[in-house]
């Protein structure tokens, strides 16, 4: 996810850099119509638009990991089946443990 986010904005950056190149080549093609405060800040309008881009990007792709995490979680609890015996359908008591110890006694446990 790091490197597609890196990747992502080095393609901006390019993109960004491309239009501001387009920006000083038409400026300086129509230097006598063109103001050059015009130009300043139109440059500075590129550089705030790609960092307001590089954030957005970067929300949307958290948005869409946590997103992913929350669908997984959820699939797991209802494709999760019960993990009791058939047999073991006791529920405790809903006041146990009353004081809060437990003792266990004649305990096997094996792999199945």
């Amino acid at each position: 996810m790091y490197m597609l986010q890196k990747w992502l904005s080095l393609v901006l950056d390019l993109i960004i850099t491309a239009l501001a190149v387009l920006v000083v080549g038409i400026s300086v093609a129509l230097k006598d119509s063109v103001s050059v405060g015009y130009t300043g800040v139109s440059l500075s309008q590129i550089i705030s638009l790609t960092s307001y881009m590089k954030l957005i990007i970067l929300f949307w792709t958290q948005m869409e990991t946590s997103l992913g995490a929350v669908s997984r979680l959820r699939s797991f609890s209802e494709e999760s089946g019960d993990e009791n015996l058939p047999e073991e359908n006791q529920e405790p008591p809903r006041d146990w443990p009353k004081n809060g110890s437990v003792e266990i006694e004649g305990l096997s446990v094996v792999y199945r």
